[in-house]
């Protein structure tokens, strides 16, 4: 039993690790919106209709779905074990109810985003995107959004790479880093809109 556990969380920390390269993926588009207009529509035009697109939806999806359900039967499985010895304990740096709360509203932003993106069609997108992110309700929800991927792709990130057999003080720094790096071009954009 130990070792299907073993096994699954492996698979759940690759599937968390497809999730961080469409992350990567994701930002790369969206940093053509500083190219323009043009430049923005057209790339997406082009992701729209290409294979890539129908590949993306399903990986992730089906990505998504297990990781989900690995995490939360992992903490059910660990919830219903008998005996103190077995049960294994919340990290006590971070509450339960914290990170079962940033990685509920992740999920939650991962849905919403994806529905509302999906529901506009490429050609209007540089236009849709200078909109929602000068209202401020959108604003907030896109700042959660960042804060939950954040701090779920540090911890996740740092786990995967544990359960992947890869782990050191210097890996920690690294994952920083490249986190860092990242969301400081997510928040390019709005900041752009913004002070434009």
């Amino acid at each position: 039993m130990k070792r299907n556990q073993i096994t699954l969380k492996k698979f759940m920390a690759m599937a968390g690790l497809v999730w961080f390269l469409y992350i990567l993926f994701h930002l790369y588009g969206l940093l053509y919106f500083h190219l323009g207009e043009e430049h923005f529509n057209a790339y997406y035009i082009w992701l729209n209709g290409s294979p890539i697109d129908i590949i993306l939806r399903l990986l992730l999806f089906i990505s998504l779905v297990f990781h989900v359900y690995v995490a939360v039967s992992r903490q059910v499985l660990n919830n219903s074990s008998s005996g103190a010895k077995y049960k294994k304990e919340y990290p006590g740096v971070i509450p339960r109810s914290v990170a079962w709360s940033g990685a509920s509203m992740l999920l939650f932003f991962i849905i919403f985003h994806y529905f509302q993106m999906h529901e506009i069609e490429a050609s209007g997108l540089y236009k849709f995107l200078v909109e929602t992110m000068r209202s401020p309700e959108m604003l907030l929800i896109y700042a959660f959004g960042l804060i939950s991927i954040t701090a779920h792709l540090h911890h996740g990130l740092t786990n995967a790479l544990q359960s992947l057999g890869i782990s050191s003080r210097q890996n920690n720094l690294i994952v920083s880093l490249v986190l860092l790096v990242t969301m400081i071009g997510y928040i390019s954009i709005p900041l752009s809109i913004w002070y434009a």
